[in-house]
């Protein structure tokens, strides 16, 4: 889950909330371009908790993947202990030091509110494999710095490149309008966001008229804001 959140040092630090049952984790890049809010089943604590080093805390949990190892909470402590000795205690931040934090993310599970907001959008589109394979790997081939997401006769693409450079247009798939609709994101985000859509089961992406575009699975909610007009030219 942390990793969909880190998005490859995209976001460093993140709200991490418990309600005994499920850990929801909430978090916001410095520059407001992405927002993610992901839950998962897991027994711990209730209450909130900040992350302030999410990189840190997921380099160590990759390190103990394959051991027996049990979490726990003292304070403000992430305890991790493996099985037969051994342990560390994560030094948990205040959530009003964490810089990207909200106090709307406390009001209500920002995980439903995300998803209240995307079903007020226009359109939907299920992402397949075969076209989130192809054009993740133009992306890794070109590296563009922005990415068009247009909807044209009822197909969507993802475009790249200006007129003076290299470019590329992905179909995606199909959405019932015939109204043409064209929205900027950069490319940063959802780079980091396509190689975890493989293990997920069903991959929803939502667009509507000068709005994020939004990217939902079983676990994670991710909003990438459009790019105001004139940025790309900076």
């Amino acid at each position: 889950m942390l990793s969909g959140v880190y998005l490859g040092g995209e976001i460093k630090e993140c709200l991490l909330g418990s309600t005994g049952k499920k850990m929801i984790c909430t978090a916001m890049d410095l520059s407001s371009s992405v927002f993610v809010s992901a839950a998962i089943p897991f027994k711990f604590p209730v209450g909130e908790y900040g992350i302030g080093d999410i990189y840190l805390l997921i380099k160590y949990l990759k390190s103990v993947l394959s051991d027996n190892v049990t979490f726990d909470l003292d304070g403000n402590r992430f305890i991790c202990s493996k099985k037969g000795g051994g342990s560390i205690s994560y030094l948990l931040s205040d959530t009003d030091l964490i810089s990207t934090f909200s106090e709307d993310w406390q009001d209500e599970d920002p995980t439903e509110e995300a998803e209240e907001l995307l079903n007020d959008y226009k359109y939907t589109l299920p992402l397949t494999v075969g076209a989130l394979s192809e054009f993740y790997s133009l992306v890794k081939l070109f590296n563009p710095d922005f990415v068009k997401v247009v909807i044209e006769k009822g197909k969507v693409y993802f475009t790249c490149g200006s007129d003076t450079e290299h470019q590329f247009k992905v179909l995606m798939g199909e959405v019932k309008s015939k109204v043409s609709l064209s929205t900027v994101i950069h490319t940063r985000s959802i780079r980091e966001i396509i190689p975890l859509l493989e293990e997920e089961q069903s991959v929803t992406m939502y667009l509507d008229d000068n709005a994020s575009v939004g990217i939902k699975t079983d676990t994670f909610t991710w909003l990438i804001s459009n790019v105001i007009e004139g940025e790309e030219d900076d």
